[in-house]
């Protein structure tokens, strides 16, 4: 036990020394060493601020980005439905005007037709006389 006693007391006795060289003027760049800390750690503490702005510039810019993307998205759908509609209701006009061509020929037909069977043989040129013939 007192070899224990001895070591902790030599221990406390260099603790103590340690404290007290620098205050007694010991180490004589220990202050310049101190100053030299200080504005490397505000350099440091700087870099890390404009690390943090430019981080914080980049994220909200993503945002951004992901928001213009997202609207494109829906928009995009919108116009695609939009067209769709569009396309189909077109499609149906174009049936709606093939039936009336269709209607209009056949009548136009059958008044040609009517007219051809209700004039007299007479009238009826001789190109006409041979096809009905």
């Amino acid at each position: 036990m007192a070899r224990s006693a001895l070591d902790a007391r030599l221990a406390l006795l260099a603790g103590i020394l340690a404290a007290l060289l620098p205050a007694c003027g010991g180490t004589p760049g220990l202050e310049e060493q101190r100053a030299r800390l200080a504005a490397e750690h505000e350099e440091r503490m700087r870099r890390l601020e404009e690390v943090e702005i430019r981080l914080l510039t980049i994220g909200a810019r993503q945002r951004a980005w992901d928001d213009l993307h997202e609207r494109h998205a829906r928009i995009s759908a919108i116009a695609c439905t939009n067209v769709a509609e569009h396309v189909a209701a077109m499609e149906a006009h174009d049936e709606k005007q093939r039936q009336k061509r269709q209607q209009l020929r056949a009548r136009r037909t059958a008044a040609a037709q009517a007219q051809l069977d209700s004039a007299p043989v007479e009238a009826i040129g001789p190109e006409a006389r041979a096809a009905s013939n």
